[in-house]
């Protein structure tokens, strides 16, 4: 075999500021979620500079393109900068189509090279030796930065993230392996060669369109958050264009409301000034319209209304719920929401979900669960009753 064709990318010469090499570790990082004590797994970016193997490292919430595309432009940031060429692995969020010679760029992909003046050329399949680099880098970040973390916990992704840059910086400072060098310092020659930044980072914009609600709010259904509008714009459509960090709510091509993108699943982002004045005359629905309601149904259903309107910082955020239970009541009757609301009452789980679940369990009456008393089982050789294990106590 000729040996030019043996040339890896790690004996290549990696002039300063030409490549950023990409990678997923293999490993997962890890933190306690704090609401319900379970271990949430979590892949980490690895990206490291060609010429210094300078590396950024950040656990990041999913692999998908948004988060990818999040990782990569908050590793541009702590390079300050971005090398002319980036060199991702064949992973299924980068490369669209598999090839030798020309593999497929994600669209997204290509619209951040093209926003930060660099161009992909994604690692060729089945060449290992092309990435070896970043290779040697996920080894080294598995000694240098989660070996130290490994008897820490963390309680979320930024205090994960916090921990690993810390562990980042002391592993700069460091010689490499039988030289006096340090990635820092190979890396403050190589800064100079980098493009530099532009002025505001690339993120994926999605939209949709949406009927604001009753409430004053839309639910931007990917994450199941609610995020406020101002009430003048009640039953009427608008257009949501949304990235990683932000929402924007628009009406007729005009901004009505912006909101930080907020990921809680059920909560809500509420603008206080959005909401009707509690002066305001309510044309149709309000706290007032959904305690009579409630009450008119009986006085527990009241109470469940009215305990539900105070457990929210605002009624409005309230509304969506209720209006489900209003949806049961024409569902399953007054009888059976009512034995409901006071099992839901007397448990403190005063919200839609616990009724709904009671009802359809039939643990509200009627549903399947059988009445009277249980029928006698047959006679059976198998079956050894009561004084067997009477019996069995006296010995």
């Amino acid at each position: 075999m000729d040996r030019a064709r043996k040339v890896s990318m790690a004996n290549l010469p990696h002039p300063a500021g030409e490549q950023t090499y990409i990678d997923f570790a293999g490993k997962y990082g890890e933190y306690v979620d704090r609401d319900s004590g379970e271990i949430q797994r979590v892949p980490l970016l690895v990206m490291t500079l060609g010429y210094s193997q300078y590396s950024y490292v950040a656990a990041l919430p999913s692999q998908n393109s948004e988060d990818l595309i999040e990782g990569l432009g908050q590793g541009f940031g702590w390079f300050g900068g971005v090398t002319k060429a980036l060199i991702p692995d064949n992973m299924k969020t980068a490369v669209v189509k598999t090839d030798r010679y020309e593999p497929g760029i994600n669209k997204v992909l290509e619209d951040l090279a093209n926003h930060y003046q660099t161009v992909i050329l994604p690692a060729r399949p089945l060449h290992p030796k092309d990435k070896s680099l970043v290779e040697m880098s996920v080894r080294e970040v598995y000694r240098q930065v989660l070996a130290p973390l490994r008897n820490q916990t963390f309680f979320s992704l930024a205090e994960l993230n916090g921990a690993i840059r810390r562990q980042l910086q002391l592993w700069g400072e460091r010689a490499f392996q039988g030289r006096e060098e340090t990635r820092r310092g190979r890396f403050e020659h190589e800064r100079e060669a980098l493009i530099p930044l532009p002025s505001e980072p690339f993120l994926i914009k999605k939209q949709v369109s949406l009927t604001v609600r009753n409430n004053s709010h839309i639910q931007l259904r990917e994450d199941k958050h609610y995020y406020s509008v101002p009430h003048s714009y009640i039953k009427g459509k608008v257009k949501i264009i949304y990235t990683s960090r932000l929402v924007q709510i628009f009406c007729r091509g005009s901004l009505i409301a912006s909101h930080p993108r907020d990921r809680t699943p059920w909560g809500y982002t509420t603008v206080k000034d959005h909401l009707p004045s509690q002066h305001q005359y309510w044309s149709e629905r309000g706290p007032e319209w959904y305690q009579r309601r409630g009450h008119g149904i009986s006085a527990e259903v009241g109470q469940l209304v009215e305990r539900i309107l105070t457990s929210r910082t605002y009624p409005e955020q309230a509304f969506r719920s209720l209006d489900g239970i209003l949806g049961l009541h024409r569902k399953v009757g007054t009888e059976q929401l009512t034995e409901a609301a006071r099992i839901a009452l007397s448990l403190d789980q005063c919200n839609y979900s616990f009724l709904a679940r009671l009802i359809k369990n039939g643990m509200a009456g009627g549903g399947t669960t059988p009445s009277g008393p249980p029928a006698k089982l047959p006679d059976h050789e198998n079956i050894r009753g009561k004084e067997y294990f009477q019996q069995s106590l006296n010995l």
